[in-house]
């Protein structure tokens, strides 16, 4: 597995060959609808660069809780280095 720390705003990118999770620095203390009702939130990459590949990923929050999980198995733009994710 491997892990990268990104910019200063602690996101982390988790890689092995079953799955690809995106850590950020929200979490369900202040972020519950995914938690509490399973909602769906649209999810934006605002990219530094211009890669134009997706990949499948999960998207976890900064809580160490099994269920601090934003979205789970989503199609986004293959998140690097000074990207933001917008919910």
């Amino acid at each position: 597995m491997l892990l990268k720390k990104m910019d200063q705003r602690n996101i982390v990118i988790f890689y092995n060959e079953l799955f690809l999770i995106v850590g950020t620095d929200i979490g369900f203390s202040t972020f519950m609808r995914p938690v509490l009702y399973s909602a769906h939130h649209d999810l934006i990459v605002y990219q530094h660069n211009s890669i134009q590949t997706e990949e499948i990923v999960t998207v976890v929050g900064n809580v160490c809780e099994t269920g601090d999980i934003i979205a789970s198995d989503r199609l986004l733009p293959t998140i690097s280095e000074g990207d933001i994710i917008a919910i």
